[in-house]
């Protein structure tokens, strides 16, 4: 099994609730894009709230903002 397999696996059949945060107020969905997983970021992106902000206001996009591809996806989603 890939890891894109195995992680869509994790998220399809996750427990997680749409609004879970951990204590600096990220979603997964906002780790992903800090650490450049684009794969996994296209994964989550119809389960976590793009416009989440962390506890330091900041949302996945801003998070993500040096990495193009990352930028262009998660802002075409915003106008979906």
């Amino acid at each position: 099994m890939s890891h894109e397999a195995a992680a869509a696996l994790l998220i399809n059949h996750s427990r997680l609730k749409r609004d879970w945060k951990d204590i600096h107020g990220h979603t997964p969905l906002s780790l992903a894009a800090v650490k450049g997983h684009e794969s996994f970021m296209m994964l989550q992106l119809n389960r976590f709230n793009v416009d989440s902000k962390n506890n330091c206001g900041r949302t996945p996009l801003h998070l993500a903002s040096d990495l193009d591809f990352v930028v262009t996806h998660l802002s075409a989603v915003r106008y979906m």
